[in-house]
């Protein structure tokens, strides 16, 4: 049985991949790279990896695992929406319909020409800012630097501000101290 191969084993009614695994929809045929092993109706990857929607050609081609039917990241990332051309920076990898970026990293509304601050990436959709913030609502005169520092930047639609700080409703006289 499908189960036999590959270093699994059957109970008689379940099968059991010899090694811990994510296990997922995908197709016989496309379930037979290094690592990965075909249940007879799933196809397990390593643990701890992250399966998301995209294209067999393009999967494959950026050293992830196509199953069949998702693609097979080796690590969690967080998928966004974004554009194969746009999709090329450092930590990030495209799957055939999204873009992947690591987790820390924030992603929003933004436009082109707005995310281009250092420590921020277009996915071709997307804001993504490479450490955890917030983005929330602002005006573009109003989001520059904060007393000198890069803690806040525009992302093109948003105001990006650190995560800890605490964004509340309030006025420009009462917020400034005057």
């Amino acid at each position: 049985s499908a189960c036999d191969a590959g270093g699994n084993f059957w109970t008689g009614d379940k099968c059991c991949v010899k090694s811990p695994a994510t296990c997922v929809p995908g197709l016989e045929s496309s379930c037979s790279a290094s690592g990965m092993h075909w249940t007879g109706t799933l196809c397990c990857v390593p643990k701890g990896s992250q399966c998301v929607a995209g294209c067999a050609e393009v999967c494959a081609q950026n050293g992830h695992l196509w199953t069949g039917t998702y693609c097979c990241l080796e690590e969690p990332m967080q998928c966004v929406a974004g554009m194969e051309g746009s999709c090329k920076g450092e930590g990030m990898t495209w799957t055939g319909s999204q873009c992947c970026v690591p987790n820390e990293w924030t992603c929003g509304a933004g436009t082109i020409g707005g995310c281009d601050n250092q420590g921020e990436s277009w996915t071709g959709t997307m804001c993504c800012a490479h450490e955890p913030k917030q983005c929330i609502a602002g005006m573009q005169s109003s989001c520059g630097k904060d007393c000198g520092n890069d803690l806040v930047s525009w992302s093109g639609s948003q105001c990006c501000v650190p995560q800890f700080w605490t964004c509340v409703a309030g006025t420009i006289g009462g917020c400034n101290g005057k």
